[in-house]
């Protein structure tokens, strides 16, 4: 997996403006993660329903922050 750098906003613990250095999360490992199928990660993205998304290019991709978010979100 290639590594990306991503501009963090909004983090508690880092200044407004730091570049995290972390690798973009694919629907697939979201969907291993959750162990679901890929088509339901994107069904979750269609309906708003999953972690936020976004596309780079042609392909979505997950900030793992965001996703940990979502989870913690979901977990009750």
């Amino acid at each position: 997996m290639a590594i990306r750098f991503i501009r963090v906003q909004n983090e508690p613990d880092l200044p407004e403006g730091w570049f995290l250095r972390t690798p973009f999360l694919t629907p697939r490992e979201v969907a291993n993660a959750q162990k679901v199928k890929e088509s339901t990660v994107r069904s979750w993205i269609h309906r708003g329903l999953g972690p936020r998304a976004f596309k780079v290019g042609s392909v979505i991709r997950f900030s793992p922050a965001e996703y940990l978010v979502w989870l913690e979100e979901h977990a009750r």
